[in-house]
C-alpha cells in the first residue's frame, strides 16, 4: 500500500493498493501527476493517476525491485 500525505496538514491525501501489498518502492513522475509502485510479491509495476486515484497501467515485472524511478521525460521508468 502506498500512502500520499498532504505535507502542510499532515493528513492522508490518497491511498493506493491495499494492506496486503508489501510496497518496496514508489516514485512520482516529473510533474507529480503519476505514481509508480513496486511490490515485493507482485509480477507487475502499477502506475496510478494522482488526480483520479485510478490505476492507469500495469507493467510486467520479472524480478523483485528495490527501487523504481521515472525518467525526467516521464516516458520511461527504471527499476533496480
Amino acid at each position: 500500500m502506498a500512502r500520499v500525505w498532504d505535507v502542510p496538514s499532515g493528513e492522508t491525501a490518497q491511498v493506493f493498493g491495499n494492506a496486503r501489498d508489501q510496497l518496496i518502492a514508489a516514485a512520482f513522475n516529473h510533474d507529480g501527476s503519476e505514481l509508480v509502485t513496486a511490490h515485493r510479491r507482485r509480477t507487475v509495476y502499477q502506475i496510478f493517476d494522482l488526480e483520479s486515484g485510478d490505476q492507469t497501467r500495469e507493467i510486467p515485472n520479472q524480478f523483485n525491485a528495490l527501487a523504481v524511478e521515472f525518467a525526467p521525460s516521464g516516458l520511461f521508468a527504471i527499476s533496480s
